[in-house]
């Protein structure tokens, strides 16, 4: 007779080491940024895991979960009063009692708010990946080389996005001919007295997982909570989803996700490379985003004329110089590999030139040391790179929140010498 799992939420005892406070460097990027670095953040992710030639789909919509014991919330919230009763006077400590008294009540309320973030055509996260991702630090789990994320920070994001500071996690994937499925909540709090009955009277570390308690395992996908595991199970194909736990986009947060999608992904959304399904209260449009709907979607994100040097309408101006002409040049360079060129001079253009990956992503279209161009007409400019040579090169020499090029991030004088001419 096989002995039944026992399931739930485990913050491991600190043993003597360090313990954690309430401020997270990681979560600390996004702050001020939410919605639109989660958007950027999950969807580069989403590109770099791409299984097919077909387009990764991303689906952003809200979930409402009654049943709170399922995901052990009311477990969770006690670990948030133990929390609470750790903090001091200090003015770090006001802001983190602040967020977890806010966050604490939420799950209060007879529901409570999830964003749910699924991709489709996407491997899923199987072996390393799922480690890396949940339970190791300071290193990215992308694989390619010339992948988009780098640093390990932007897992962080959808935490910045959930008032309770907590993620629970859904994969499919394949492995040795099978299709696997697994599902776990990691919460990000701090250091405080066990509500444990294995640790009592111990100091915990400040990450908790939500799952098998016998080594924080994860559970298989069929054992996840229904509220989750139906809508999983009614998509076909291998992906990956993010349940942020206590999402409060505020006002009109589809129009800063869609902002964040035209902005930054045009580029793979006209190559057919991505679709983003959003729930938008507009009967006037698709919710998919696609890219016979781009123009509608740009539209809808930035109804209004802007100053050119807007992020949303550099793109539209980038888009419409790629789909009414072929590239101004092709060419092979020893250090970035095959790339392409867009150049178009008009009046009015906001004269800039951006740099795309090859995953269709807009890394920067403002970077230093390319804005020195006094006395030419207006212009607007992309350079294309999609060779994996010139991506990994790219990619080391990027900022945590992907959206500049620091050649002083290389590692050696001679490579910042390389990108300096590049």
């Amino acid at each position: 007779m096989t002995t039944k799992a026992v399931v739930g939420w485990r913050f491991p005892p600190v043993n003597f080491g360090e313990e954690q406070g309430f401020n997270h460097t990681g979560i600390a990027t996004f702050d001020g940024n939410q919605i639109p670095s989660l958007a950027r953040e999950t969807l580069q992710n989403s590109l770099d895991a791409r299984a097919s030639s077909g387009p990764v789909t991303v689906t952003f919509e809200i979930r409402r979960i009654r049943e709170k014991s399922a995901l052990g919330l009311d477990a969770l919230g006690r670990v948030m009063d133990a929390c609470i009763s750790e903090l001091t006077d200090s003015e770090d400590d006001e802001k983190a009692h602040l967020q977890l008294t806010e966050g604490k009540g939420l799950l209060g309320r007879s529901s409570v708010t999830f964003l749910r973030i699924a991709d489709r055509n996407t491997t899923g996260l199987s072996g390393e990946k799922w480690r890396t991702l949940l339970k190791k630090s300071g290193t990215s789990y992308h694989e390619q080389s010339g992948s988009g994320g780098s640093h390990g920070i932007g897992k962080f994001a959808p935490f910045a996005a959930s008032r309770l500071r907590t993620v629970f996690y859904w994969t499919r994937f394949r492995e040795d001919g099978r299709v696997v499925e697994r599902f776990q909540g990691k919460s990000v709090m701090m250091s405080h007295p066990s509500t444990d009955d294995a640790f009592p009277d111990q100091t915990t570390v400040g990450t908790g997982y939500f799952g098998v308690l016998e080594q924080m395992r994860p559970l298989p996908g069929p054992d996840a909570p229904s509220d989750v595991s139906v809508p999983e199970s009614s998509e076909e194909g291998t992906g990956t989803s993010l349940w942020i736990c206590g999402f409060e986009g505020g006002p009109e947060w589809q129009k800063r996700i869609a902002r964040s999608v035209v902005e930054n992904f045009f580029y793979a959304i006209h190559q057919n490379d991505l679709s983003v399904v959003l729930d938008v209260d507009d009967d006037n449009l698709d919710l998919e985003i696609k890219r016979s709907t781009l123009d509608d979607w740009f539209l809808y994100a930035c109804p209004e004329a802007r100053d050119n040097r807007d992020g949303v309408n550099t793109s539209f101006e980038i888009l419409q110089m790629i789909k009414e002409q072929n590239p101004t040049a092709e060419l092979e360079d020893p250090d970035l590999g095959h790339c392409k060129l867009w150049i178009r001079v008009r009046d009015g253009l906001p004269s800039t030139v951006g740099f795309v990956r090859r995953t269709g992503m807009l890394i920067t279209s403002h970077q230093p040391g390319l804005l020195r161009f006094r006395g030419l007409r207006d212009f607007v400019a992309v350079c294309v790179v999609d060779s994996e040579k010139g991506n990994a090169f790219l990619r080391r020499m990027e900022n945590p929140t992907h959206d500049r090029f620091e050649p002083g991030r290389l590692a050696t004088a001679a490579l910042r010498r390389k990108a300096d001419k590049s």
